[in-house]
């Protein structure tokens, strides 16, 4: 778990209320759903997952400014 690794103090506290939450469901998610710790494991894995989709984007807009530069570019009458 992701949390473990970042956060290894809360990792147990976190656990109990994911797996409250996955018994109960909507109730247990509506009582916890201002729980600084189960926001925080939320925030982390959202920070996580955002740094890889930049990196993505960026060697994306990388690869596209080169086929620019080459002469390629998008539309019917861009093609070289």
């Amino acid at each position: 778990m992701l949390v473990e690794e970042r956060l290894p103090e809360l990792a147990p506290k976190i656990r109990k209320k994911l797996q409250l939450i996955e018994r109960l469901g909507v109730v247990a998610l509506t009582r916890l759903a201002n729980d600084v710790d189960l926001i925080t494991a939320i925030s982390i894995l959202d920070t996580d997952d955002s740094a890889g989709t930049s990196e993505f984007e960026e060697k994306l807009n990388h690869f596209y400014a080169s086929l620019q530069r080459s002469g390629y570019g998008k539309g019917p009458h861009k093609a070289k």
